[in-house]
């Protein structure tokens, strides 16, 4: 009988610490650890049959090499083929001053309760970089991309325990709350691809195109959970001017023909296409933030990889000309090569024969004296 309740005590405790294990990935959410208060950005995952979160795990064929959403890398292994490779880099929205939009006020009224309540707002601009680029993983004949959209996710942080002052509404005392921050639009101000070769074809591909946001690209994404915490209201209640605004959305990039160019299975090297994006992002913004990323790092812009089956050549004749550049090495090796042409000659004089009529010649020219 002891030895039955001993077995079934350690059945239970088998089950419990499984429950605790499997329920880790749940506590632990929210691992994404919050920057600056305003509007972040980065790679919600991917659709290619039904929409994958990069936290997922993603349909045979595919993988993620790197999950992180500023520095995502997604693989693409469909045949025997060498498979394809895309890296998409997001950079973190910086607020920016724009001259048209920074600061402008909105103004409006919303019933809260029976109450109409007047609120004071801005429209703030941030910008964004977004990188997509193709890594070569062979020479022969590989893959690309075709079809799929790989989705951006933008939301707006708020550290969730700072409370802030609010401005008096109405001749009421100031209320204590959190700023609130929707995405409004997106605009491309900046487009450009680099060594596109035959699968350098993405969408959208041109400057000043608006971008359309997302409430959801079918599930939230990673960036998002960081809103998954008990935020306090804004103020005492919802003063959104629309309903349908929120503190995140989602836009796609599509994969429309991505990938490696091989000329004649790589006999003259590979193109990898590198596309660059820069876009502006307009928020209506309630309140004040505690701090916002005022970081102005320069995004640099990637090279595209490249595959050259005559690099031994090219690096050989490289290092032959860094040689000659130093003028030392120059007169060094014109004195050489004169001496090995005076000794050339010599040599041939005497294989030929030549140098005995001279001699004779010589002689003779010596007798007639």
């Amino acid at each position: 009988m002891r030895r039955r309740s001993l077995i079934a005590a350690a059945i239970a405790l088998g089950l419990v610490v499984a429950l605790l294990l499997a329920s880790v990935p749940t506590v632990y959410r929210l691992s994404i650890l919050p920057s600056f208060e305003g509007m972040n950005a980065g790679v919600e995952g991917f659709t290619v049959d039904r929409f994958y979160r990069i936290d997922q795990t993603p349909p045979d064929g595919y993988a993620w090499l790197s999950r992180d959403p500023h520095n995502a890398v997604l693989e693409k292994d469909l045949n025997p083929n060498p498979n394809a490779r895309v890296r998409v880099e997001v950079g973190n929205p910086v607020a920016t001053s724009d001259l048209l939009s920074q600061g402008k006020k909105v103004d409006y009224w919303v019933k809260d309760g029976d109450q109409y309540v007047h609120v004071s707002g801005e429209v703030v601009t941030y910008t964004v970089h977004v990188t997509l680029s193709a890594a070569i993983t062979g020479t022969q004949w590989p893959e690309y991309f075709s079809g799929e959209k790989i989705w951006i996710g933008l939301a707006s942080v708020v550290w969730n325990k700072a409370m802030q002052e609010q401005s008096p509404v109405s001749g009421r005392p100031s209320q204590l709350g959190q700023a609130w921050e929707a995405p409004l639009a997106v605009y491309i101000t900046s487009y450009n691809i680099r060594d596109p070769g035959d699968h350098g074809k993405v969408i959208p591909s041109y400057s000043g195109r608006f971008v359309t946001l997302y409430s959801s690209p079918e599930y939230a994404g990673t960036v998002t959970d960081l809103l998954n915490s008990d935020l306090n209201a804004t103020f005492s209640g919802d003063l959104r001017p629309d309903t349908r605004m929120q503190r995140s959305a989602y836009f796609s990039i599509l994969l429309e023909d991505f990938g490696i160019t091989t000329p004649l299975s790589g006999w003259f090297g590979s193109q990898a296409p590198v596309v660059d994006y820069d876009m502006k992002v307009y928020a209506l913004r309630i309140g004040k933030f505690t701090y916002t990323n005022p970081d102005d790092t320069p995004w640099a812009k990637r090279l595209p990889e490249s595959y050259d089956p005559w690099k031994w050549l090219k690096d050989w004749w490289s290092g032959v000309t860094s040689w000659f550049s130093q003028p030392l090495n120059l007169f060094g090796t014109l004195v050489v090569l004169l001496i090995a042409a005076i000794v050339l000659v010599l040599v041939f004089l005497l294989a030929t024969g030549l140098i005995v009529p001279l001699r004779a010649w010589s002689r003779s020219r010596g007798g007639n004296r």
